[in-house]
């Protein structure tokens, strides 16, 4: 479980880089949704091939709309404007009543003893609850996206893709990135290759961990400068979040504390 984070983190780098040089964010946003919804649905199928391509999906859509919905929050106001703090906080305290009341129904759905009763009433293998959780999540999902479409006009300027450039620029761009992500799968097995990683999911994340952190350090030198120190702020705070995402327990432990 502790490899979560990471499987999560290893997308926003190609997500916002495509939405950044090509689709903008809005649009990246809504594609990162619209995959997130289908993750949920492939989950609700009771079979091992769609469980995978579900968590497949989820990680792709999380690569598309994580970065950059918090991207536009920040283009809505400009920077001087003594709103942008509070626009963030309303932005944020949304993701924790969401955050909050998933797990409640999507938690109960596969937990309840009522529930498994009811699909055993009807029939249904008491097993297959987790799945309709899933499926109430695609359904959150999905009022959602309506919700963003519907309201897409209050974005203004926010979001939209970026001036466009000649056919020679666009494509440069983008075989440089798929070679940056051909490089990296390469260096991966190579290292699983030659045993330094180990081939399972916990392996890998903790080898992805490791890379995401010497990169971030590698492009930090490179980065405009940000006033009173931000950027030394920023590397300090990244580098403790790499150090508690490491902990083999973050992925279980609000689970186990709300156990006991």
């Amino acid at each position: 479980m502790a490899c979560i984070p990471r499987w999560f983190i290893w997308p926003v780098f190609p997500g916002g880089w495509i939405a950044d040089r090509f689709i903008g964010q809005r649009r990246a946003t809504l594609i990162g949704g619209i995959v997130i919804m289908c993750g949920h649905i492939a989950l609700a199928v009771p079979t091992l091939g769609t469980f995978y391509v579900g968590l497949a999906l989820l990680v792709i859509g999380t690569g598309f709309l994580k970065p950059n919905i918090s991207t536009m929050v920040g283009q809505l106001y400009s920077s001087d404007d003594h709103r942008r703090d509070s626009g963030y906080s309303l932005y944020y305290m949304g993701i924790n009543i969401g955050a909050f009341l998933a797990p409640l129904v999507c938690g109960w759905l596969g937990q309840s003893a009522g529930f498994r009763e009811t699909l055993h009433r009807y029939g249904l293998d008491p097993g297959m609850a987790w799945h309709f959780g899933f499926g109430a999540a695609a359904v959150g999902m999905a009022a959602g996206l309506i919700h963003y479409v519907r309201g897409a006009h209050h974005l203004g300027d926010a979001g939209q893709p970026p001036p466009p450039q000649s056919d020679g620029v666009a494509r440069n761009q983008l075989l440089k990135g798929l070679a940056s992500l051909a490089a990296l799968a390469g260096l991966i097995a190579g290292l699983v290759a030659l045993g330094f990683i180990e081939l399972s999911a916990t392996g890998l994340g903790d080898a992805f961990g490791v890379i995401l952190l010497v990169i971030t350090v590698a492009f930090l030198p490179g980065c405009s400068p940000w006033p009173n120190g931000l950027m030394t702020n920023g590397g300090v705070c990244f580098s403790f979040s790499c150090c508690l995402s490491g902990r083999r327990s973050s992925g279980h432990f609000m689970n186990k504390a709300g156990q006991r």
